[in-house]
């Protein structure tokens, strides 16, 4: 297994602490958060998850909450194939197997990927809509990025993925489209809890993947390359689209096709986390609040959803 043959870095003291307090890891989680209380004294939060991993295990479970265990337990049974310790290594195998490479050159590329994904944009300069289109089309460097984010140890990488799950046993939802899918990770926990699952993306060399890592679970999915293949009309009751909206070039036009293939009364959620940044030049800079207006002209009714910074469109 790749952790016998390299050593995987860890992340900050908190968020490893943060981790295993919240699978009820006591014992683990407790040398991580008093360092990290060290670090910084004067986050109270943090001297708080200390002291509750002191108390009995059955009071601090309670205390630590449930919401984040079931996360990663969704998130997990989905993800992990049988036989790895941890998403992270599962999904370094697959990466490993499907690009016929070594598993240390795979944890290499994923470590890797988000500074090269920034240099990689800023050397091809797009400007133009087919010039973006173009970049993500034939980009190879995007699956060790999105394995990396998806499923880096020490991180809940899919909350938002399970809370749209959640959100959509709730609602009854049956048919659900993943847009922007990149590497599969949330079309996968939608399919392996029961969702008919959908994907779309303007990249094959990510929806191959993707194909390729369903039939290696035996899942069965439906695969949209776009723009070459339109999505159909009113055909789901979810749609999710997440850190995908940033990356288009006029998100208002992506956002008609989305609210043209959901059924009437179906659900989108999204987040829209407009502007560059150093380590993502490529968000491109849009009007979240002229956004959020013409979702509202074009007939949804919009909320905030559960999590910080994702919005609930609802078709009316």
């Amino acid at each position: 297994m790749i952790a016998e043959q390299i050593q995987i870095p860890k992340a900050s003291p908190y968020r490893v602490g943060r981790f295993y307090f919240h699978i009820n890891e006591f014992d683990e989680a407790r040398p991580w958060l008093k360092k990290a209380a060290l670090q910084k004294p004067w986050k109270l939060e943090r001297w708080t998850r200390l002291a509750i991993s002191h108390l009995p295990r059955r009071m601090a479970a309670v205390l630590a909450g449930s919401r984040r265990r079931l996360w990663h337990q969704l998130w997990e049974e989905a993800l992990k194939l049988p036989g790895y310790p941890t998403i992270y290594e599962s999904a370094l195998n697959e990466m490993s197997e499907y690009l016929k490479i070594s598993k240390e050159e795979a944890l290499r590329l994923c470590q890797q990927a988000t500074t090269q994904m920034a240099d990689e944009w800023k050397e091809a300069a797009p400007q133009s809509a087919d010039q973006i289109m173009e970049f993500y089309r034939t980009n190879t460097t995007y699956i060790a990025d999105l394995i990396h984010e998806r499923s880096k140890p020490y991180e809940f990488g899919g909350h938002h993925a399970v809370e749209a799950l959640l959100f959509a046993l709730e609602k009854g939802a049956q048919s659900c489209l993943d847009f922007g899918s990149g590497d599969g990770s949330c079309g996968l926990l939608y399919a392996h809890h029961g969702l008919q699952a959908s994907m779309a993306d303007v990249s094959s060399h990510l929806l191959e993947f993707v194909r390729w890592r369903f039939a290696q679970r035996g899942l069965e999915g439906k695969f949209y390359l776009m723009p070459g293949k339109p999505l159909p009309e009113k055909e789901f009751d979810l749609i999710t689209s997440f850190d995908t909206l940033e990356h288009v070039a006029d998100p208002l036009t992506a956002l008609n096709d989305l609210y043209r293939s959901l059924k009437p009364g179906g659900h989108l959620i999204a987040n829209t986390p407009f502007g560059c940044t150093e380590n993502h030049p490529m968000h491109l800079p849009h009007d979240r609040k002229k956004f959020i207006r013409g979702a509202k002209d074009m007939g949804f009714a919009v909320k905030s959803f559960r999590l910080r910074e994702f919005y609930l469109f609802q078709k009316i």
